[in-house]
């Protein structure tokens, strides 16, 4: 099998067009089984190039559908995901189950998708026992793998794609459908990740678990990763499973490439608020190993992701902001990457806030609001670090204002930045990753309004989180936050300011020192001093 490319090469030099159509097909087989993404989608390229040229219209939909299938499964395991769709879409048509292009006819078929989905999970019905053909399998298996393509470009048609896929097979005995839990569990996530529902998410993770074989690695796997999403996104640290390097090799073997790179991504986002840096720098390794293993985009994708938000919390600022532009160079070059791009820019602009680059934060994050409002909808936990970004930034125009005695810019920030932590605690409420900076910047936010009572409540709730989470970071600069306003307050809010700041900032030290945070403790001798 090794030669099939060479002899579809002299083939096709021969003109024995028909043997090299034959092993240019076998040599993509093989490109895929080794999980060669480039060489596959070569080989089958090749091949429908040359049967449309031998046949042109006169192309059987039956061969047509099986290279146009293997091409998609090429893109999409290569992480690109905007060139899979476009040929999973034509083989699902090919094969008489495409999806409608018409809203109206969307929404309905949305809605009757909803009510079948909730349907199955509330009511007791009878299992179905019919078994699904090989045709069938293959249906849901496109299915499947078109709704993973559509998550970073379109999450609403991604649902759609999901809840269709769950009806038409709940016709079948769901463990005789080859990817049919996959489905089940991927449900689960899009509802956690998308904040739409964490009840619904956990009641189908836990429907799925209950059918779910034990002995089966992959679904071992699923059962972990969707509990994490769930986990994740909702905020129920303890719940939290720890990270499982076992799983990943099998899991990687059988070419779940997203899902393996998106479990390290999850477990690295955790291990950076908990100030564990050397930790995620093994996760970050793992990612470039299988960047460079499988071409995976989406490996790539989370480096940049994990770098830019260890470099962001250690406050290694410059650093962050090289990898901030580089990252987001890489994802306007990718179709379909434009959610981490936002990601990416909020971030730049909370770097550009604390480097005292006003204008520039400015810029970016109206650049940035500009990109929202033409993707339309994105998930809570891309647009969280746009919101803190704009409040950090409110925040910062108010202290200034109330500095110099400004009163109408005091009364015009005063209302911005109501608006804007307004907006970034909403929004946590479905990505819980950054309540603890949040809450501190509500905090300080009520004191400078001159909420002193409040503002201790939402510092006070700041470390709760931490504590229920370990996010040691956000935590002490907490401590910092109420350490510095008491200790300028010089006794007006409390008799006993001074001593209580003292205790604040001593605790912040001690964490700030252990986790090697030489930005912050710079920043709380500036305090002291």
């Amino acid at each position: 099998h090794e030669f099939y490319g060479m002899l579809s090469y002299h083939c096709s030099n021969g003109e024995d067009l028909d043997k090299a159509e034959e092993y240019l097909i076998k040599a993509g087989e093989e490109a895929l089984k080794v999980s060669a993404s480039s060489e596959a989608l070569h080989y089958y390229q090749e091949a429908l190039s040359l049967y449309l040229s031998k046949y042109g219209e006169t192309a059987g939909p039956s061969k047509l559908a099986m290279l146009e299938k293997n091409i998609a499964l090429a893109f999409f395991n290569k992480g690109q995901y905007a060139n899979a769709l476009e040929y999973f879409d034509s083989v699902l048509k090919r094969w008489g189950v495409g999806f409608s292009k018409k809203k109206s006819v969307t929404v309905l078929k949305l809605i009757a998708d909803m009510l079948s989905l909730v349907k199955k999970l509330y009511l007791p019905f009878p299992r179905a026992k019919q078994i699904p053909s090989k045709r069938d399998n293959e249906i849901v298996n496109i299915n499947y793998k078109r709704a993973y393509s559509l998550v970073y470009m379109d999450p609403p048609a991604c649902f759609a794609g999901l809840l269709r896929g769950l009806k038409w097979q709940n016709k079948f005995d769901i463990a005789k459908v080859e990817n049919g839990l996959d489905m089940w569990f991927s449900a689960s996530g899009l509802f956690s990740w998308t904040g739409i529902s964490f009840k619904l998410s956990k009641k189908i993770v836990e429907y799925a678990k209950q059918v779910a074989n034990v002995n089966d690695i992959k679904q071992v796997f699923y059962c972990n990763f969707f509990e994490l999403l769930y986990n994740f996104f909702a905020g129920n640290w303890d719940d939290i499973k720890a990270y499982d390097e076992s799983l990943i090799e099998p899991i990687l073997r059988i070419g779940e490439y997203w899902h393996v790179s998106t479990y390290i991504d999850v477990h690295g986002h955790i291990l950076i608020e908990q100030g564990a840096f050397e930790e995620v720098e093994k996760l970050i390794d793992k990612l470039s190993e299988i960047w460079a293993s499988y071409e995976d985009e989406n490996a790539k994708h989370y480096q940049y992701t994990l770098r830019i938000r260890t470099l962001l919390k250690s406050r290694r600022l410059y650093n962050a902001l090289v990898e901030t532009d580089a990252g987001v160079s890489f994802h306007q070059s990718k179709t379909g990457r434009l959610f981490s791009a936002v990601y990416y820019l909020g971030c730049k602009s909370i770097i550009q806030i604390f480097l005292k680059d006003l204008d520039g934060a400015r810029q970016t994050l109206s650049q940035t609001s500009e990109m929202i409002s033409k993707i339309g909808r994105i998930p809570p936990f891309y647009v969280n670090s746009f919101l803190i970004g704009q409040f950090y930034l409110d925040l910062y125009e108010l202290k200034q204002a109330i500095l110099v005695g400004y009163t109408a810019g005091i009364a015009k920030y005063r209302k911005k930045a109501a608006i804007s932590g307004k907006q970034a605690l909403k929004n946590s409420a479905k990505s819980a990753l950054d309540r603890t900076e949040i809450f501190r910047l509500m905090g300080t936010y009520c004191w400078l309004v001159n909420r002193k009572n409040k503002a201790m409540k939402w510092w006070e709730k700041s470390i709760g989180e931490s504590q229920r989470s370990g996010f040691r970071i956000e935590a002490a600069r907490t401590e910092m936050e109420i350490g510095k306003h008491l200790a300028e307050d010089k006794g007006r809010f409390r008799k006993d300011s001074e001593t209580i700041a003292e205790k604040y900032l001593a605790k912040a030290r001690i964490a700030f020192k252990e986790m090697n945070l030489q930005w912050d403790i710079d920043e709380l001798d500036e305090i002291v001093a």
